[in-house]
């Protein structure tokens, strides 16, 4: 029974080992999930990469359509007096108004290139990313 029990040991050892090595790895992913969220280096890579993707956006807004739309008003009070019949008359009115405007280029170079420079700024923010 001597000769067992070195055996038994080492199969306990070998098996508690391979529980310990599936712990560590559940622990490694955790430290590496929680290196991710709190780590600030790559919160601002990813950041710095966000911001880069808002590039695409903002080449397309040169290609589109602006609209506009613009109001006003206008209180008006006129007093006349008349000069035979010496009759004073006050006129009190409101005058509104309102414009909307739709205003889209044919073709502009500049943003076609302007465009074409954001897509090859957002391909480069991926890559450093």
């Amino acid at each position: 029974m001597n000769k067992a029990l070195p055996l038994m040991i080492a199969s306990c050892v070998a098996c508690l080992g391979g529980f310990a090595g599936n712990a560590a790895a559940a622990d490694l992913m955790a430290v590496y999930r929680d290196a991710l969220a709190n780590d600030a280096q790559y919160a601002s890579a990813r950041a710095a990469a966000d911001a880069g993707r808002e590039k695409l956006p903002q080449g397309r807004a040169g290609l589109l359509p602006s609209i506009g739309l613009a109001g006003s008003t206008t209180w008006n009070d006129n007093d006349s007096k008349n000069r035979t019949t010496s009759v004073e008359t006050n006129t009190r009115y409101n005058s509104n108004g309102w414009t909307l405007s739709l205003t889209q280029p044919l073709f502009r170079w500049q943003n076609s290139v302007a465009y074409s420079q954001s897509e090859l700024a957002v391909a480069q923010t991926e890559a450093q990313f």
